[in-house]
């Protein structure tokens, strides 16, 4: 009866401290888990300011090791920051004003790391050759801004239920590219105000304005091709306004109430686009010297509206023009080109209709 009343106190006294353990773990985990919460800088030395601050770097990479609610301020050029897949939150609801901020920065890249619930998620002025990518925007203002930078590269992220801009280069100073990435949900999908930038590959959907490509002074030579829009009602696909020798070619805008409007435009092509779906195709307001060839309108209410201020712009190459879904003449000679134009207006006419999509 002894021994089993010792074994029975020895079996209590195991299950207690198996119970405590377990109970410690759980706390000394929930610690781990915890956000760090406060801003830290990157300095010029390369220093980690404070001391205690969740970032550990790695031969010039500066590398997240858990979430945080707080800035992250790069004073230091040519690093990676990487988000090693945590994510800068804001948990009290406050909406701090950046994820991460950069000033007067150089080869600065930002990766693989998530924002949201912040003013800014990346915010960069007056940077060069500095690249956001491969990361993830949510319930941001803005998600990416740039303002009085060049050369700036932002690839391959997802930006999602932006309240006003999702991806903004204001002023720019040329030579950005923005590629690659998702956006939905926002008033402006992506807006550039560059020269010479290339915007491609990109999908938006659910957005105001899709892709926008103006000019606060001049933009020469920049390149909107191969994305899909789809906006919905009351959006515009692609804008361009302002800008000089553009070349919007290879798009797909489906179902945005406007597919392209150039407004101001001057000396812009308009190739290789499919425009579906919407309430106007193409629309050129106070724009000169455009040419738009080459292109699919499938079912649009309009396909296309020229207004009287616009002039010398043409609907044509010379020798093809473009598919129109509601063209109803007539190839008698086989040559996949219309023996009638297509009438746009008293003024603006294609010459040579396709017979056939182009895509």
């Amino acid at each position: 009866m002894r021994s089993m009343i010792v074994r029975a106190s020895v079996l209590a006294v195991a299950i207690a401290f198996v119970t405590l353990s377990a109970a410690a773990c759980c706390s000394v985990g929930a610690v781990a888990k915890k956000p760090f919460v406060g801003d830290v800088t990157i300095a010029a030395d390369g220093s980690v300011v404070p001391a205690n601050a969740p970032i550990r770097a790695v031969d010039g990479v500066y590398f997240l090791q858990k979430d945080m609610d707080g800035t992250v301020y790069v004073l230091k050029d040519d690093i990676v920051l990487d988000g090693n897949g945590y994510s800068i939150v804001d948990i009290d609801g406050t909406e701090q004003d950046y994820g991460v901020k950069l000033e007067g920065r150089s080869g600065v890249t930002v990766r693989n790391l998530s924002v949201s619930g912040t003013l800014i998620g990346v915010d960069l002025v007056e940077c060069q050759d500095c690249t956001v990518a491969e990361s993830v925007f949510e319930g941001n203002t803005e998600s990416v801004r740039s303002i009085y930078s060049k050369g700036l590269a932002v690839i391959g992220n997802t930006v999602l239920d932006t309240e006003s801009w999702a991806i903004s280069i204001g002023i720019g100073y040329g030579g950005d590219v923005v590629s690659d990435n998702v956006v939905d949900g926002a008033n402006f999908g992506i807006w550039v105000d560059s020269e010479q930038a290339l915007i491609e590959r990109n999908i938006v959907t659910d957005c105001g304005y899709g892709i926008s490509l103006v000019s606060s002074f001049n933009s020469w030579n920049s390149v909107v091709s191969d994305n899909e829009v789809s906006c919905g009602p009351y959006s515009i696909g692609i804008w361009i306004s302002g800008v000089y020798y553009a070349q919007v070619e290879g798009n797909v805008l489906h179902n945005n109430g406007h597919g392209i409007w150039g407004f101001g435009a001057i000396g812009c092509d308009i190739t290789g686009n499919e425009i579906s779906g919407g309430d106007i195709g193409v629309i050129l307001e106070a724009s000169y010297d455009c040419r738009t060839f080459g292109n699919d309108f499938v079912r649009n209410k309009m396909h296309a509206v020229c207004d009287r201020d616009s002039l010398g712009n043409v609907w044509d190459d010379g020798a093809r023009g473009n598919y129109w879904s509601q063209y109803d003449g007539v190839d008698e000679n086989l040559d996949g080109v219309g023996d009638t134009p297509y009438v746009i207006d008293e003024d603006d006419l294609d010459r040579y209709p396709l017979m056939d999509p182009v895509a």
